[in-house]
């Protein structure tokens, strides 16, 4: 791997691990305790959701590298419902010591793979790691800003994900979420 390519990979990797840490510790005690259902998800249940998401990316790679057969995620819906059931007793504590784990176990296992060559599902991984990282994560993070009023911080956010993004040499993977953001960014401006 180039280390053009290994810095990329780990910036974006510790970048995303800090947005979650800088949102995570926004959250106040009353929302990190508030009970939820099945239809309605508090902070955490969604945080929770995002690192399920992220730890089943990491089991398809390391899948994929083994050749073994994949996480079938067609039926995500499903999916989604059984890791609430499963998790959403989980305390914030353990929330963060998973959170944190799982962009260890990432950074581990994908600083010593070329993330533009390697395939996943037929897919570049560099494509798929910015989804994981930012394009699922954003969706859930807009949300969670809104219920703690935090709307400024939420567009501050967006223009930091925005800066990492930009490099030159990855831009192919990362547009799609690029144009997101510039148009969250334009329809918050309104």
């Amino acid at each position: 791997m180039k280390a053009d390519d290994a810095n990329w990979t780990r910036t974006i990797i510790r970048y995303s691990r800090n947005e979650y840490i800088r949102l995570m510790v926004r959250v106040p005690l009353e929302q990190r305790q508030k009970n939820s259902t099945l239809k309605t998800w508090s902070i955490k249940d969604e945080l929770i959701h995002l690192v399920f998401w992220l730890e089943v990316f990491l089991a398809n790679i390391q899948a994929q590298k083994n050749g073994k057969a994949l996480i079938d995620t067609s039926n995500y819906l499903a999916m989604n419902d059984q890791t609430w059931l499963e998790r959403h007793e989980w305390t914030w504590q353990r929330l963060e010591k998973t959170t944190e784990q799982v962009f260890a176990n990432l950074e581990s296992e994908l600083i010593q793979m070329d993330v533009r060559q390697f395939l996943l599902a037929g897919e570049p991984l560099a494509k798929l790691l910015v989804y994981e990282l930012f394009t699922h994560s954003l969706h859930h993070f807009e949300g969670i800003y809104k219920k703690l009023g935090l709307g400024l911080e939420h567009q501050v956010m967006l223009k930091r994900v925005l800066v990492v993004l930009e490099r030159r040499s990855f831009s192919r993977f990362t547009a799609n979420t690029r144009k997101k953001i510039l148009g969250d960014l334009e329809a918050s401006a309104d």
